[in-house]
């Protein structure tokens, strides 16, 4: 049985549609939402820390407040972190996290040169399944 499903986010449409795909597939007790903001991200750490919680608050309100009424807890998380695939894959052991569900690539830019790359890393260093959403 899955309890408790890590789902990193960026704020990409893949890492939206993972989100939702995981809360309605799996019949979680805990969901967890991580963004790891890339200091290359922003001209500052500061900004990486606003970055970030622009992409964790963005989901709509009402879908987790849905899903908390049914007894599941939404978790939101962030890393400061060079290595997403590692930030990602750490959580992942330290947390006891059963599942990740991730989008199949994020966001265009300089700091993701190769589309899908955190995914690729995330699937081959996970000691979870990981569920790949596109």
């Amino acid at each position: 049985m899955v309890e408790h499903v890590l789902v990193p986010v960026d704020g990409s449409p893949p890492s939206d549609a993972a989100f939702d795909w995981a809360l309605e597939e799996f019949d979680a007790e805990r969901v967890t939402v991580l963004h790891v903001a890339h200091p290359s991200d922003t001209s500052h750490e500061e900004g990486a820390v606003v970055d970030a919680k622009k992409v964790l608050m963005g989901r709509p309100s009402e879908i987790l407040e849905r899903y908390e009424a049914d007894g599941v807890t939404v978790d939101r998380k962030m890393a400061v972190g060079r290595n997403e695939v590692e930030a990602i894959t750490g959580f992942v052991r330290d947390a006891g996290v059963d599942a990740v569900v991730m989008g199949s690539h994020g966001r265009k830019g300089v700091s993701r040169l190769v589309l899908g790359s955190v995914a690729e890393g995330v699937v081959r260093e996970s000691p979870a399944p990981v569920v790949v959403v596109r």
